[in-house]
């Protein structure tokens, strides 16, 4: 049975509200203090003077008063620093004692202290030490001279897939659903399993661990098409546990099979799905990209530790089929991005729209074939090439590709705006979108790729 709110010390507050700034409950510890004014400086909402800032202001004193369990006096001191920093048009010292006691005069919304937990669990997922675990004792920072960085340039970074895939490096396949990411993904854990090309790329053979937290018993049947030789190679972990929690269960895993097989050790960690595999914050965008930073962090330091990389399958926007869903963190920690297209029934195109340490563009073209597994009708991936990429479709999209490719000094898009006679900057953007997805245009900039280069010479306007 659910408790009522614990709201004695609030009624009591209620029945003679303070006009001063005075102690009027006990003070929250100060580490709670210190993450409040945190939180409320760096992802509340500005106050803009004429645009809401009364509504955001107040939202700010509840958020302190309620969601941290701050004293009134705390309270008081918060939402000055918070007034000084994110007011557009700071508030009067009198109309913050208003906004304070118009909070202490109402019920809170939600349990008081409710943000307390939520905040704490990001710090953890984010591996934020506490104030309390700060000692006088303070390491230094490492630093790298320039010898370092030249010394490191003769030792190129291993590649578990040449040219694309770093062997300590997170990459995604991003497909709408039922595209084709999940074959995708398991094709490429045959193609290291047992040591064959990918795309027509060499590849470093390991052993394979198949997180499958989505639908394990259809990933599980696919693998019955792949030869016995390599599926023993190939482990599934049925029901992948949720992620951050699960990571160093994963890292055991890895080290137990390293140690059992000496010599031949697992290269990939494949996931199918991300979404399916993590853990989901409910505190906005903010709590989100919290999470995934932390997740993505702990994989990378999973992945570089044991030289082992970590691919991943996730969803595309309904909006942009090259983008993957969700925070944009994801997109940053990635070092390949690879969308995952049908151009035509029966085949998959693999383009590369973020390749942190290769070249983006089109890394093969795939054609699915039906394998029978005892009478039953299996999908497989078979090579069928290099990757042809076909023209811009869009009259439009081709002109700002011209553009780019003959004024490389004027790649920005106030100038296409003004040299091709658009009428606004968010069609530059859109075509933009297109192109990186087609490969013509890299990531991040308005700059044409090889492919966008030859797609505009062997096509003049």
């Amino acid at each position: 049975m659910s408790m009522p709110f614990p709201l004695a010390k609030w009624s009591e507050a209620r029945a003679t509200p303070a006009t001063e700034f005075t102690r009027s409950d006990d003070d929250a510890s100060p580490e709670t203090f210190a993450w409040a004014v945190e939180y409320v400086c760096t992802k509340m909402p500005m106050s803009v003077d004429g645009a809401g800032g009364s509504a955001v202001c107040m939202s700010v004193a509840r958020m302190l008063r309620d969601g941290f369990m701050l004293s009134r006096e705390q309270t008081a001191k918060a939402l000055a620093t918070w007034n000084e920093t994110r007011a557009d048009g700071p508030w009067s010292a009198k109309e913050l004692r208003h906004k304070l006691k118009s909070v202490d005069n109402s019920p809170p919304t939600q349990e008081p202290g409710w943000m307390i937990p939520q905040v704490r669990a990001e710090r953890e997922f984010r591996n934020i030490p506490n104030e309390s675990e700060h000692t006088s004792e303070v390491e230094s920072l490492p630093v790298r001279t320039h010898d370092d960085r030249l010394r490191d340039l003769w030792e190129p970074r291993p590649e578990l897939v040449d040219g694309a895939l770093p062997a300590d490096g997170l990459a995604a396949f991003v497909a709408l659903p039922g595209v084709g990411k999940s074959l995708t993904l398991l094709h490429l854990g045959t193609c290291v399993a047992g040591g064959t090309d990918f795309a027509g790329r060499k590849v470093m053979k390991g052993r394979v661990l198949y997180g499958c937290p989505d639908s394990s018993a259809s990933t599980e049947r696919r693998m019955l098409a792949i030869p016995g030789e390599i599926a023993d190679r190939i482990l599934t972990i049925p029901n992948f546990p949720s992620m951050p929690q699960s990571i160093p269960r994963l890292r055991a895993t890895i080290l137990a099979e390293n140690a059992a097989h000496p010599g031949d050790p697992v290269r990939l960690v494949a996931i199918d799905t991300w979404d399916a595999s993590r853990r989901h914050a409910d505190t906005g965008y903010a709590g989100q990209d919290g999470l995934v930073e932390g997740i993505m962090s702990k994989l990378r330091s999973l992945a570089s530790e044991l030289h082992v990389a970590c691919v991943v399958a996730h969803h595309a926007t309904r909006a942009d089929h090259g983008r993957a869903r969700g925070s944009v963190v994801f997109d940053a920690r990635c070092d390949l991005i690879a969308c995952v297209e049908q151009p035509e029934e029966g085949k998959i195109r693999i383009v590369a729209i973020k390749n942190r340490d290769g070249e983006q563009g089109g890394l093969g073209v795939f054609l699915i074939q039906s394998h029978d597994v005892n009478g039953q009708s299996v999908p497989v991936l078979r090579w069928a090439g290099e990757c042809p990429m076909p023209k811009p479709g869009n009259a439009g999209d081709m002109d700002i590709l011209q553009w780019v490719v003959d004024h490389p000094d004027k790649r920005t898009a106030a100038a296409i705006v003004t040299g091709l006679g658009l009428t606004s900057k968010s069609q530059v953007a859109n075509a933009a979108e297109r192109l990186r997805r087609q490969g013509f245009m890299v990531a991040g900039r308005f700059a044409p790729t090889p492919e966008g280069i030859s797609a505009v010479e062997g096509d003049p306007l």
